[in-house]
């Protein structure tokens, strides 16, 4: 099913029929109660004890649905809008929603949620969603207000990219009747002509009721965020839930071909309710058609609040036994890679050989059945949650390399608090948390990371043009890159592309993951370090000191080792003969070396020694 990008986000919002939202920026949200109890959040409506109703906004960020929706709702649900921030663009719906899910716990630290977003407000609150349940989160509503799904859109330009800022706001303000044709012809000559300031103080002077007292800063945001909320949805990938969603549809579309707007394509049909209300995209969300539709939600919410919606399912799988040691052996717990499959350690296991027990941590989101952890919190709890089934019998080491280097230091951290002693904590190649905001990736971006890993662990380029697959889909994106993994061998020839969105979802989330250890470990612990192939050895050397220093404000007690070969191949042979012989002498006992146990040394990855 294919839908235009204008059509499908309202990029083209009819200002004209809502006169409220252009005077609506964030913290000036019309329909407001009272003051904003939490920055990025407007109360629209007080209720009661129930589980309150989260809007987030849509494609300008304005709110313009969050008074009518908000007042035509069950009084009795207290509800809040999600605004956008005021200092800061973010470009990806990831990016929008991750923050989101942080105003939203701080309102309501625990589940059941409900959330419910119109246009681009209902892609924002399904990322919510599976943000929401990647931190083991119940996610007891999902309502979708005539919103579709981005399926495979390619990255062509946005289309508002093309406009200049005045041809964009008359884009905004211009959904002309016959009688208003003249005024647009005059408008459009005058954005021809005029400099943006000019051509708003123009406006002004009209007395077009849109532009109000809006400076042309004012402006400026409006047409920036809406251009950069069209891009975020040209580059989301969307993961299917294993919850229902409630898709309310406006009379604008044709009862045959379109009863799902094309969910059905990322979901079972079985999971998706279909609520039809009167009016079209943009009327169905003002009155008088919003009381409909505030009675049919209404309606649903209390439906849905007496049936499950997502809860946490399955509790985390199992650790699985990479290897079991004989006679009374020394147990050890690893955690891969973003991304990356248990099997990254069964050269570690060979290597100790079978007087060691290795386990190894399954990342959430692989098979798709969950999405993927959003938190490294969440991570830690599945894991600690299937702990008794380790039956531990003395203290465990734990290994995490790279991204499970982070799980595994919270780990270390929760065993101690329940005093259960860690026999050592070992983070390979693993950067340092805790060092301010996470950078944003769009699907794209981290497909490349992706990719980059790849080439890493095999030595080798995927032959992939960078320029040529940024403008491609995410379906056709994942098909290159299978086929090109197939070509090196890399993957057999008898799978098919799918299995990849499982490794790939999972890298992504772990990407976008920001972690901020609440406890300073206090025992003996190890960083070792490892080239990456793409720099140049004096930007190693500051890598891995960066690293080091990061991690020791956070362990203290601090040991670190240069390893051989790069980020993925120091777990494959032969260079996990020398990480493994360096780690038996050195952690065995748990001991740091008693000359300089908190200087990171680089010399050659075979010494076995710190300095």
């Amino acid at each position: 099913m294919n839908v235009s990008i204008p059509r499908m986000m309202d990029i083209r919002p009819r200002i004209s029929d809502a006169p409220q939202t252009l005077a609506a920026l964030p913290g000036n949200l019309e329909g407001s109660t009272t003051a904003v109890p939490v920055r990025g959040a407007v109360v629209l409506q007080e209720g009661g004890s129930r589980d309150p109703l989260f809007l987030p906004h849509e494609f300008s960020g304005l709110g313009r649905y969050f008074a009518g929706l908000a007042a035509a709702v069950d009084p009795g649900i207290t509800v809040y809008g999600l605004v956008p921030p005021e200092d800061l663009q973010l470009r990806t719906v990831e990016g929008l929603a991750a923050r989101m899910v942080r105003i939203v716990r701080e309102i309501q630290p625990k589940g059941p949620y409900r959330v419910v977003g119109w246009s681009f407000g209902g892609i924002l609150a399904y990322e919510i969603a599976v943000q929401l349940i990647g931190q083991n989160q119940e996610v007891g509503f999902l309502g979708l207000l005539d919103t579709c799904p981005p399926l495979d859109l390619a990255r062509q330009s946005n289309p508002l990219s093309a406009l200049t800022p005045q041809e964009c706001v008359l884009d905004f303000i211009l959904q002309l009747g016959p009688d208003e044709a003249e005024l647009e012809r005059h408008l459009r000559q005058l954005s021809e002509r005029l400099s943006f300031d000019e051509f708003v103080l123009e406006c002004q002077k009209l007395e077009i009721p849109e532009f109000g007292n809006r400076t042309s800063k004012e402006i400026t945001v409006l047409v920036d965020r809406t251009i950069a909320h069209a891009n975020s949805l040209l580059d989301y990938a969307i993961r299917p839930i294993s919850m229902p969603i409630h898709l309310f549809l406006s009379e604008e579309w044709p009862k045959e071909g379109t009863e799902f707007l094309g969910w059905d394509e990322v979901l079972p049909r079985e999971q998706i309710t279909v609520i039809r209300t009167s009016g079209t995209h943009r009327s169905m969300v003002e009155m008088p058609r919003v009381e409909e539709l505030g009675k049919a939600l209404s309606a649903a919410l209390e439906l849905g609040s007496n049936r499950a919606g997502c809860k946490r399912g399955r509790q985390g799988e199992l650790p699985m036994v990479i290897q079991t040691g004989v006679g009374d052996p020394e147990q050890v717990v690893c955690f891969p890679g973003a991304g990356a499959q248990v099997t990254d350690f069964v050269h570690f296991g060979a290597a100790l050989g079978r007087l060691w027990s290795l386990y190894g941590v399954r990342h959430q989101g692989l098979d798709l059945e969950l999405p993927p952890h959003s938190s490294v919190e969440s991570a830690a709890d599945t894991f600690m949650e299937r702990l008794d089934s380790l039956t531990l019998r003395k203290p465990v080491h734990l290994v995490g390399h790279s991204f499970g280097g982070w799980i595994a230091f919270e780990v270390a951290n929760r065993l101690r608090s329940i005093g259960k002693p860690v026999a050592s904590l070992t983070l390979i190649d693993s950067e340092s948390p805790g060092l301010g905001e996470r950078k944003e990736y769009t699907s794209t971006e981290a497909l490349l990371e992706f990719i980059g890993i790849v080439e890493q662990s095999r030595g080798t380029t995927l032959g992939i043009e960078r320029r040529t697959y940024e403008q491609c889909g995410a379906k056709k994106q994942i098909a290159m890159l299978h086929a090109a993994m197939v070509r090196r061998n890399i993957l057999p020839k008898r799978t098919i592309p799918d299995v990849l969105h499982g490794p790939i979802s999972q890298f992504s989330a772990a990407l976008r993951m920001r972690y901020e250890p609440r406890w300073v470990y206090q025992e003996p612990a190890w960083v070792v370090v490892a080239d990456d192939s793409k720099f140049a050895a004096d930007t190693n050397y500051r890598r891995q000191e960066a690293m080091f220093a990061g991690w020791k404000r956070y362990a203290p007690v601090l040991g670190g080792w240069k390893g051989p070969g790069n980020h993925t191949t120091i777990l494959q042979p032969p260079n996990i003969g020398r990480l493994i012989d360096w780690w038996r002498s050195t952690i065995t006992g748990n001991k740091l070396d008693d000359r300089n146990p908190r200087t990171l040394v680089h010399g050659r990855g075979d010494d076995g020694r710190h300095s």
